[in-house]
């Protein structure tokens, strides 16, 4: 089932908004989207009628008897326990979210018109097979090639669950891709750096660099030291929950309020659960989507209001959207959050970082470049007008292919693990010691000052704790008299967790064994 040929072979970027294709012939990486001007990949957007699931070229929420599905990456592979509570906001997906009996995600989505409206439930990986089916198809048009299966790389982020990588293999499968391996995002935003004799900046042997990850859903960064063809990621953090998608909701927002202080009335009326407002409020969120990417070259754009009701449109200017999208909508302040969190958890200083790449779209806007720059200062800032961010990382994917360098991801802990110390007086925070989609297996040593004191082991999962087990050392430590122990956190290939706690004479004092079904139930 697998092709020998590297030009047979296809890279994929599956993003939460848009979905970028790489295509290697004749010598040269050429991206095989050709749908309009500044449309550089396909959209991760579902649309939904009678006829069936369909991933259009260009998004149009106007299309009032057709239903959509968005940011379904979201979600994939994840069932309603491993859900943070901002995750199951219907929003986000522009149709409601429901869950069956086995607690997996699905979409009640509705189509046609008023009076003969359909019904049907679609699950992710029904969308996400449809995506990858088109990009089976775009990629094919230009390799002018049909094989029943073909071969592909996908890239995936730092922290994704296992369940969610089998479940976008079997996505693959379905729309006729065999996945031969898959490849971390900031890795391969890397190596399209380090192979391009042209890109800027140059990334030297040994160099830390920083890859500011700005896309539609989310905020990802990732500290990583080049070696020789790759890459050793050093710490990983962002935001969850920022990104272009956020802000144009903010913007939306800001819009709104705006109409309502110059005109009086709100625009969209008040019945928010009514299917005319929700419409409405779709189609205000891509006006404000599009005005958003034209600030990015533009002075002052219109925000078009009169086509859902408004007496009137209003005209953005470039000034005010930084001031009130960016800046009071807390956009930066959440960048600056995420990037504080970064540099104090890896206790890596901002000093040390070589430069700065930016990939994803939300990159491109002049603002936050400009942000990172004043931060960053001396530090060079990847320019977005030298290179396509949307399309980096799965350029950087195929370039992996066509060198033969082979970056297989590897297993990886879908919770985070960690303990507290229990004491008379108080407890103390929990302390993560595993983080989702670390790499394993993988053996990590504490020290700490305890005084007859036990400790409790717990799981933590989108901010829920449970614990999994108490080690008893309280009578060990009163015993041999000793308060300094060293903690000893292994985990094995099979995700098996072992808590080991020596004395300072190296003494084992305490031991708990968590096998894979007692911490992932």
């Amino acid at each position: 089932m697998s092709t020998s040929k590297t030009e047979d072979c296809i890279a994929i970027d599956f993003g939460t908004s848009n979905t970028a294709v790489c295509i290697y012939k004749n010598g040269t990486y050429l991206n095989p989207v050709d749908i309009a001007e500044n449309y550089y990949c396909i959209p991760s957007v579902a649309m939904i009628d009678k006829h069936g699931i369909h991933i259009p070229d260009i998004v149009d929420t106007a299309q009032s008897t057709k239903a959509y599905v968005y940011s379904v990456k979201r979600i994939l592979g994840k069932v309603k326990s491993q859900f943070g509570d901002s995750e199951i906001d219907e929003g986000i997906f522009h149709s409601p979210l429901k869950f069956d009996e086995h607690q997996n995600p699905y979409f009640e989505v509705s189509y046609g018109a008023r009076k003969n409206k359909e019904t049907r439930n679609v699950y992710p990986i029904e969308v996400v097979t449809e995506i990858l089916k088109k990009c089976k198809k775009v990629a094919e048009a230009r390799l002018d090639s049909y094989p029943e299966f073909r071969d592909c790389v996908m890239t995936i982020p730092n922290y994704f669950f296992d369940t969610s990588k089998k479940a976008l293999r079997e996505a693959a499968k379905r729309a006729g891709l065999n996945v031969l391996y898959f490849l971390k995002e900031p890795t391969a935003a890397g190596i399209r750096f380090i192979s391009d004799p042209n890109a800027k900046p140059r990334i030297k042997e040994g160099e830390i660099v920083m890859v500011f990850d700005f896309g539609g859903g989310t905020l990802d960064l990732t500290l990583m030291v080049r070696n020789g063809d790759d890459f050793d990621v050093k710490a990983q953090g962002g935001d969850p929950n920022l990104g272009g998608t956020k802000i144009d909701e903010i913007f939306c927002k800001y819009v709104l309020q705006r109409y309502q202080n110059e005109n009086g009335e709100a625009l969209l009326g008040d019945d928010v659960d009514s299917p005319k407002y929700r419409k409405n409020y779709n189609k205000l969120l891509d006006s404000c989507h599009h005005a958003k990417e034209r600030l990015s070259a533009e002075d002052r754009v219109p925000v078009i209001l009169t086509d859902i009701g408004g007496n009137c449109d209003v005209e953005i200017n470039v000034e005010e959207f930084n001031a009130s999208v960016l800046e009071d909508g807390e956009v930066i302040r959440r960048i600056d959050n995420a990037l504080k969190r970064l540099f104090a958890e890896s206790h890596i200083d901002k000093e040390y970082i070589s430069s700065v790449i930016l990939i994803g779209g939300s990159s491109k806007i002049p603002h936050i470049q400009n942000h990172l720059k004043d931060l960053f200062k001396s530090v060079p800032v990847s320019n977005t007008r030298d290179y396509n961010p949307h399309t980096t990382v799965v350029e950087g994917a195929m370039r992996v292919k066509v060198n033969n360098w082979y970056h297989e991801v590897s297993e990886s802990l879908e919770c985070c693990l960690g303990f507290k110390v229990k004491s008379e007086q108080s407890d103390s925070k929990l302390q993560i010691d595993i983080h989702p989609g670390v790499d394993i297996p993988i053996t990590i040593t504490r020290y700490f000052n305890l005084s007859g004191s036990d400790i409790d082991v717990y799981r933590s999962f989108n901010g829920k704790e449970r614990i999994e087990g108490t080690i008893k050392v309280k009578e060990a430590q009163e015993e041999f008299g000793r308060k300094m122990v060293r903690v000893r956190i292994t985990c094995n290939k099979d995700t098996s967790i072992i808590y080991s706690v020596y004395s300072d004479d190296h003494r084992e004092i305490g031991k708990l064994e968590l096998s894979p079904k007692t911490y992932n139930d």
